[in-house]
């Protein structure tokens, strides 16, 4: 069955690839997820959790914003306390971060709390969802929490998070044909069609030179020239402390590589996924596996240091989630029916496979050594 808004997203799609010809996937990924009027992220329904179409790690468990929480604290104390600490959540979303990261502040740094500014970054609908899920919440968060739809102008001290940002920018689709790069279009012809080109910009040509490999004969492979640019931006941004990328992806010699053939596009739907990106335009969510090489090598031009390159789990356990596991086991074999579900809620967050396995990958500047959530990680794991 057709989603309700996919034959009017059909129809403006149509129009527009009709009066320019053919558009590249970036271009198409930009209007199906980010139109005013078409766009899945810019629609304002619910996304994520139960009545969306995929779950996020804040929105599993409010121990992954304590963690991080946890996190901000080391990195406070590395940079000797100051008076002024920012918090930018890069897409934050309807404030699940927001909400559990600055309650964990509250509850355990109180100093670092009152200290601490928070900036959501997202679009007007979720911020407006976000300013409500705040101002439901004890403590006054709403009044922390500045809502943007861009990066602060002024170079602030902190720490900068993306939680599953970097892998829905719009990237563009080539394929290595017979040594040589083409570019895959979508044109129109009672639907979307692909059609394959010379390449739509000389950098993504570029961009497998920077990261020193290419994806082999026939392969097809995704290329966000935006990540980098937004890397670069933070760069400029952070005046001193970490940025925090968590998502889903590999260093670029695995990404590129025999392992991916047809690249890494998925969407979500209702909680089930497929790798069909015209089925649901609009209603669907559509993704790529990130290239943390193409991220770190950004983050070094932009004079932050590589910190460390480690799964989600590694990143958690080290800052402390067995402790809440502990708690909860406790209070399950005390009394079977408390808190089962949080446990496996928990448990989620560091399972292989899934939640755990994601990647994390820490940029800085102004900051010592084996910061506690990247305890034992290794720069060199971005190659």
């Amino acid at each position: 069955m057709a989603a309700p808004q996919t034959a009017a997203v059909r129809q403006a799609l149509a129009e527009l690839i009709r009066s320019r010809g053919p558009i590249t996937f970036a271009q198409y990924m930009a209007f199906v997820l980010y139109d005013p009027d078409h766009g899945y992220y810019t629609a304002g329904r619910p996304r994520v959790g139960d009545r969306g179409d995929y779950y996020t790690s804040p929105a599993v468990h409010p121990v992954f914003g304590h963690l991080l929480a946890r996190q901000a604290a080391d990195v406070w104390v590395r940079l000797g306390r100051p008076d002024d600490f920012a918090v930018v959540d890069l897409g934050g979303g309807q404030g699940h971060l927001a909400v559990s990261l600055l309650g964990g502040l509250r509850r355990d740094w109180p100093e670092l709390f009152g200290r601490t500014r928070y900036f959501l970054v997202d679009f007007e609908p979720n911020l407006r969802a976000a300013h409500r899920r705040l101002a439901a919440e004890a403590g006054d968060l709403v009044a922390r929490v500045e809502l943007v739809t861009d990066l602060p102008a002024e170079p602030l001290a902190g720490m900068v998070v993306a939680n599953e940002f970097f892998d829905a920018l719009p990237f563009h689709i080539v394929v290595n044909r017979g040594g040589r790069l083409q570019e895959v279009y979508v044109g129109w012809a009672d639907g979307p069609v692909e059609v394959e080109g010379e390449l739509s910009d000389p950098r993504l040509s570029e961009y497998f030179d920077r990261v020193g490999v290419r994806p082999p004969e026939g392969a097809r492979a995704e290329v966000c020239l935006e990540g980098p640019e937004w890397v670069r931006r933070v760069g400029r941004l952070l005046r001193a402390g970490l940025f925090l990328v968590v998502d889903y992806g590999y260093p670029a010699a695995e990404l590129y590589s025999a392992k991916f053939p047809r690249g890494t596009l998925m969407c979500y739907y209702r909680g089930t996924y497929h790798d069909d990106p015209y089925r649901f335009p609009g209603e669907q969510d559509i993704t790529a596996h990130v290239d943390l090489t193409a991220l770190a090598l950004a983050g070094r031009e932009a004079g932050l240091r590589v910190l460390g390159l480690t799964t989600q789990a590694r990143f958690l356990r080290n800052l402390g989630i067995e402790e809440y596991i502990r708690a909860l086991d406790r209070a399950v074999f005390d009394d079977p029916e408390a808190h089962p579900r949080n446990l496996a809620l928990i448990r989620s967050l560091i399972k292989p496979g899934g939640l755990g396995s994601f990647k994390v990958l820490g940029l800085g500047r102004g900051l010592g050594p084996e910061l506690r959530g990247l305890t034992g990680a290794r720069p060199e794991g971005t190659r």
